[in-house]
């Protein structure tokens, strides 16, 4: 894409789009939960900074101004001056980890310490998982072959499971590579994402009660895979779609035949 006649590195758009709807979610939900979905922001970004590599760190007046911007009234603000970073030659890594990771350690602290409100911290994180998901070309491998691989998992706190252990057996019988992950807590589920090298997670629950626990995992893995396509299936999933749109996944069913054909279209996804 371009801005200003520049090629950029950040799709603005997608950017824009995916922060203001994560930011619509969390109107809907009880304050209480909006503090979770911001938290489970932080954490994820800012453990890339224990795992990072050696890269060059920007100064703390780069960091200070990047902070200032997620939480600016220009919505774009933090997705521009990331774009100029990657422009100036910054790689995708050092964003992550030196950039976005450093800045949500940052917006954490002056929370933590009263120098933001609490909706400028929603805000910034939104504008956080904005970014990443305008990146998202710039965190694929660049060996990484499209298969019939996929991560199927029951949302925490989840007791139906019976869906979603079928549909990893439709699945399998047309040829699908299928982990299925089913009874895990919030933490260790996202560590097995982060770990798989899938080509698609899906991700099932049973009903307007596991909403949070959702958000909360998609978030997650957005951060930690960020190339990577999340479906979501469940039945009687209609009256739930507009909550589920605005956590910005790729996909979402109400039956086994749509989610094959759901992540037929999916895999593979040109980037």
């Amino acid at each position: 894409m371009t801005y200003d006649g520049v090629t950029g590195y950040v799709e603005f758009d997608l950017a824009e789009e995916s922060a203001k709807k994560i930011h619509a979610l969390k109107s809907t939900l009880p304050e209480d939960s909006v503090a979770v979905l911001a938290k489970e922001v932080l954490t994820q970004v800012a453990r890339y900074r224990s795992s990072g590599a050696d890269i060059d760190s920007p100064s703390p007046e780069a960091i200070e101004r990047l902070s200032h911007d997620l939480i600016s009234d220009d919505p774009l603000a933090g997705a521009k001056f990331i774009d100029g970073v990657r422009t100036q030659g910054a790689s995708s890594e050092a964003v992550l980890l030196e950039y976005l990771a450093v800045a949500a350690q940052t917006l954490g602290l002056w929370w933590e310490h009263d120098k933001v409100s609490f909706t400028d911290v929603t805000i910034g994180t939104s504008r956080i998982f904005g970014i990443l998901r305008g990146m998202r070309s710039y965190f694929a491998s660049p060996t990484y072959t499209p298969s019939k691989t996929a991560l199927f998992a029951s949302v925490p706190g989840e007791t139906h499971t019976l869906g979603v252990t079928m549909a990893a057996d439709f699945f399998r019988k047309d040829g699908w590579d299928i982990d299925l992950k089913s009874g895990l807590g919030h933490d260790d589920l996202v560590s097995d994402i982060k770990q798989s090298d899938c080509s698609l997670i899906g991700l099932s629950l049973s009903g307007e009660h596991s909403v949070r626990a959702l958000s909360r995992l998609v978030i997650a893995s957005r951060i930690c895979k960020p190339a990577t396509p999340i479906l979501v299936a469940g039945q009687s999933i209609d009256e739930l779609k507009p909550m589920i749109d605005l956590m910005s996944v790729d996909g979402i069913a109400g039956s086994i035949d749509d989610a094959k054909s759901a992540a037929e279209a999916l895999i593979p996804i040109k980037r």
